[in-house]
């Protein structure tokens, strides 16, 4: 009921649905048997049992796409976005470094610009939901690069050991933009 569009209730309802049955699939119980707590920040975690080994998860999900991330022990996060050809650039200096900014300026192509826009959004945003900071960072001090070739480094971050980490960006979709982030522990 918090959500004021329809096709975000849904669109929740479907994440967590997801979430639910990929996971009891994941440790082999009932879909309804399993049983979530919240960490301090409000990172929800599998309260479990049995003897099954530890899961970290994390949820995601946008106007016509959800998704869920799942990995055996280390903190996962992703992030999916509905892609605009003109992302909201009021918030650029709110939520990028000054080199990523710098960066993004130089690509020439709006749409090369838009595509930046979004892949470090998620990336970010994969990244703070992974280490369960969400909204306490300054996404600002975790700056991402994406060189030409895809690589992606973190340059810098004051949660966590930049090597630690591993990052993924891919387009499930034309119209969608995910970030996946997993400690590579």
């Amino acid at each position: 009921e918090k959500f004021v569009f329809a096709r975000d209730r849904r669109d929740y309802a479907l994440a967590h649905a997801l979430l639910r049955n990929a996971l009891a699939r994941y440790v082999d119980v009932a879909p309804q048997e399993l049983r979530f707590r919240v960490a301090p920040r409000g990172k929800p975690f599998l309260v479990s049992d049995h003897k099954a080994s530890p899961v970290s998860f994390n949820i995601s999900h946008t106007h016509g796409l959800v998704a869920c991330a799942i990995a055996g022990g280390p903190e996962v996060g992703i992030d999916v976005e509905s892609v605009s050809p003109v992302p909201d650039y009021g918030v650029v200096a709110e939520v990028f470094s000054v080199d990523e900014i710098v960066e993004m300026r130089r690509l020439v192509s709006p749409l090369d610009q838009a595509r930046r826009f979004y892949q470090l959004w998620t990336l970010k945003e994969a990244f703070v939901k992974a280490t369960g900071d969400g909204l306490y960072s300054d996404v600002r001090q975790i700056v991402f690069e994406v060189a030409h070739t895809g690589r992606i480094v973190l340059q810098t971050s004051p949660q966590a050991d930049a090597g630690s980490w591993k990052f993924a960006l891919f387009a499930p979709t034309p119209g969608h933009c995910a970030a996946i982030a997993l400690r590579s522990e």
